[in-house]
């Protein structure tokens, strides 16, 4: 899913923040590249 159609759906209602929030979590676990500091 975009980054764009995440947003759109995230400014529908407040359970679509959640949902954005937690699948870009789950989409940072996927990713071991991203530094941790």
């Amino acid at each position: 899913m975009s980054l764009r159609a995440i947003a759109a759906e995230a400014r529908m209602t407040p359970e679509g923040v959640r949902k954005m929030l937690k699948r870009l979590d789950e989409q940072a676990k996927a990713e071991p590249n991203v530094p941790e500091s």
